[in-house]
């Protein structure tokens, strides 16, 4: 019985990990400029966050196809970005 528990939450676990993609991008104002430190977050799995770095380049795993994408900064308005199927969104623009 124990070999069959583990054998299910194996399986169980690893299908779950192909359900995880990885979206990239590029977060830059309304200049056009990087933004360095934004934070970028899936709202699906907000402990999945990220931040930018100095070219305001992000790379942030997501669950699944469709999940919606969260850029904030301070002084900037939060961005949300619904992502379907695209692995990167470039440039991702806050205001």
């Amino acid at each position: 019985m124990r070999r069959v528990i583990l054998l299910v939450w194996l399986i169980l676990w690893v299908t779950q990990g192909f359900s995880q993609k990885w979206v990239s991008g590029v977060v830059v104002d309304t200049k056009g400029n990087p933004v360095f430190a934004a934070n970028v977050y899936p709202k699906s799995k907000v402990q999945n966050g990220v931040t930018t770095n100095f070219q305001g380049y992000f790379k942030v795993q997501v669950s699944g196809n469709a999940d919606t994408l969260v850029a904030s900064f301070v002084g900037y308005k939060t961005t949300t970005y619904s992502i379907q199927s695209a692995d990167s969104l470039y440039p991702t623009t806050i205001v």
